[in-house]
């Protein structure tokens, strides 16, 4: 609009100047807060140190897309391998060899690549971030970006971070991947970031961020973003009203329910349309008809994206699911499948078991990568560790030497 300053009009160099002597910069935005953030960092701070007040869970940040404020996927991963981190560093962020890159991106970080390498953790623990804002940016405007929510990371949690980034323009959506040494500047060992930092500060931090650099959405914007839902491999709040419709027609108790074509609204028939090309609705007299556990499948769904990939590599007897170790504990069977994260076409490292004598399958998420001398076809235990919670708290080993192929032991 005429008289308007545009986002390029911004000096973004005054916003975040250049240190030479390496200090973190505390950078304020000033804007109205809707919580007491200081109760809310000492909050995280007592989790990181492991001393939280009565295990009550901790209070999720509201949806910013739902407030017209900027939204940004955020997820974080971890490794504890040397050589991992190294690779990452030196091939993966600045997509050495990657076909379709002609231009390998710039690494950029609080300290230099030459720092971060010699500092690197000998645990070889790191710390990898993916910040993808929902409105496309330029690359400098993510490098702001980037360099404001680790500042303001660094803040929050009180640890001096190293770290080194990489924009990534290749996917049709750029993003930027973080990596974090596994030791602050001064050499503190960093044992953890816990998956409550990515949920509340992470995401409400980067949606702040966003906000007052591009503003707040538009109407015309927000109306796009709940359009854009509707096609979304993953839950979303339109899926929310259709399991409240479901319910309100008798799908509970296990039972299923049948609801009528033309019963949804035009927006909510959009959505099942779309849980039909998914394989989780299916029409049939007149009627949607639900899968059942549909609502565990989308959500698994949206956090595992090779998830119903994996169906592929399975009989069409079995019933896949996403492995718990509350619920499924040790678990033997065959080994269909592995993934490898490469944090842009798989998200997460994950096997695929199946115990054909019972019908059951499992999506097996792994905290680190499965390794190599592994053969599809041969029995496979996974053995959750004690008291272990979350994804892959456990190891895959292999079997009593039983191969599919041969039908018999090795």
């Amino acid at each position: 609009m005429e008289g308007q300053k545009t986002l390029k009009d911004k000096k973004w160099n005054i916003l975040f100047p250049e240190t030479d002597n390496g200090k973190p910069l505390h950078l304020r935005f000033s804007r109205k807060r809707d919580r007491d953030e200081y109760k809310a960092v000492k909050a995280f701070l007592r989790k990181l140190e492991g001393s939280g007040k009565g295990g009550k869970p901790p209070r999720r940040a509201v949806r910013p897309d739902l407030q017209g404020r900027q939204p940004c996927m955020v997820k974080m991963t971890y490794g504890g391998s040397a050589e991992a981190h190294k690779k990452f560093l030196s091939h993966y962020m600045p997509q050495v060899g990657k076909e379709g890159v002609s231009v390998q991106p710039e690494l950029f970080g609080n300290v230099t690549e030459a720092r971060y390498k010699a500092d690197m953790a000998p645990s070889g623990r790191h710390y990898k971030f993916i910040l993808s804002p929902g409105t496309p940016m330029s690359a400098d405007e993510l490098k702001t970006f980037t360099q404001l929510w680790m500042a303001k990371a660094s803040r929050d949690t009180g640890i001096k971070f190293e770290w080194q980034a990489a924009v990534h323009t290749d996917t049709g959506h750029p993003h930027v991947h973080v990596l974090i040494n596994g030791q602050d500047i001064d050499g503190n060992a960093i044992r953890r970031i816990p998956p409550d930092f990515v949920r509340s500060f992470g995401r409400q931090n980067a949606s702040d961020i966003l906000t007052s650099m591009l503003g707040t959405l538009s109407r015309k914007e927000l109306d796009a973003a709940k359009e854009r839902q509707l096609e979304a491999d993953r839950w979303t709040p339109a899926d929310a009203e259709i399991e409240g419709l479901a319910a309100s027609l008798g799908a509970v108790g296990g039972k299923q329910a049948f609801i009528p074509v033309t019963f949804p609204a035009p927006r909510l028939r959009r959505r099942m349309e779309h849980l039909q090309g998914l394989g989780l609705a299916s029409v049939s007299s007149g009627c949607w008809k639900l899968r059942d556990g549909w609502q565990d499948d989308l959500r698994a769904l949206g956090r595992y994206n090779m998830y119903f990939d994996a169906a592929k590599f399975i009989s069409p007897l079995s019933k896949l699911r996403l492995y718990d170790a509350g619920t499924d504990g040790r678990i033997t069977g065959v080994l269909r499948k592995i993934y490898t994260m490469d944090d842009e076409t798989v998200w997460t490292n994950a096997a695929v078991v199946e115990d054909v004598r019972t019908g059951k399958a499992w999506y097996v998420p792994l905290r680190t990568p499965a390794g190599d001398g592994w053969n599809y076809g041969e029995e496979v235990t996974f053995e959750p560790r004690a008291g272990g919670r979350g994804k892959g708290a456990g190891r895959l080993v292999h079997g009593s030497g039983y191969t599919e192929r041969q039908g018999k032991e090795r």
